[in-house]
């Protein structure tokens, strides 16, 4: 074999199994790991949080097809605010639900939030 020629039989990177521990070794994979920390219990964001994050999806959605046509900016970001308007309410209950959820799974009462 040349010298300057790689050897690829040799192993140069191991898997190991992901769980938790990164210490650990691939043959203590078969031991449980403990459950991780838990994310603090917090009330959704606000209506206007959503609502300009809305607008701003649907305004980077529509922006380039928009100009592209020739429509003004202007009309572009107006329209957008007004479908960030419509959105807001469905990506907040949606966020609602997914807080519920994850307070649920994670032992704490949902009801003890603000929403």
């Amino acid at each position: 074999m040349r010298p300057d020629r790689v050897e690829r039989h040799h192993r140069v990177c191991e898997a190991r199994p992901v769980n938790g521990d990164p210490s650990s070794s691939p043959s203590s994979s078969s031991s449980q790991p403990g459950p991780g920390p838990h994310l603090p219990v917090r009330p959704p964001r606000p209506f206007a949080v959503h609502w300009l994050v809305d607008a701003a999806v649907a305004f980077l959605a529509v922006v380039l097809v928009a100009l592209f046509w020739g429509v003004p900016l202007v009309p572009v970001a107006i329209a957008a605010l007004v479908v960030g308007a419509i959105a807001a309410p469905f990506t907040r209950r949606a966020e609602i639900r997914g807080l519920a959820a994850r307070a649920t799974t994670e032992g704490h009462d949902p009801a003890s939030t603000d929403g």
